[in-house]
């Protein structure tokens, strides 16, 4: 299915210096390549894909920052999490408690196992 490179990074882990193992990150994919390669594999113009990606994207934001879990399907789900301060009764709970406020993406048990599938290589 994947090819991915592993590559060493040098790290402290301990008080010792390690080489701890790491998936390489060849770039970062840009919208115009997935729409040129949605276009491609789906048969239809890129500017329908282009379209239609910014109405997905447009809809998953709007419900993921209105407390909704958004399910994408066999890719899986995004949800928005906030992590504050335990208070001992309701009227406590504030938002000036939040720690932090994240999106989160869960994937899909489909996409889980296709992680088996990947061939992981190492040039060291």
């Amino acid at each position: 299915m994947g090819q991915i490179n592993l590559k060493g990074n040098v790290q402290n882990v301990f008080g010792k210096q390690r080489l701890v193992t790491r998936a390489e990150r060849y770039s970062t994919i840009g919208s115009d390549l997935i729409v040129a390669r949605v276009a491609q594999t789906a048969g239809i113009k890129e500017a329908n894909v282009q379209k239609a990606i910014m109405g997905i994207r447009e809809a998953v934001r709007y419900f993921v920052l209105n407390g909704h879990s958004v399910d994408l399907g066999n890719f899986g789900a995004i949800k928005l999490v906030a992590q504050g301060k335990a208070v001992a009764t309701k009227a406590q709970v504030s938002r000036f408690l939040l720690r932090g406020i994240k999106i989160l993406y869960s994937p899909s048990k489909k996409v889980r196992n296709t992680l088996a599938n990947i061939n992981f290589t190492s040039n060291n």
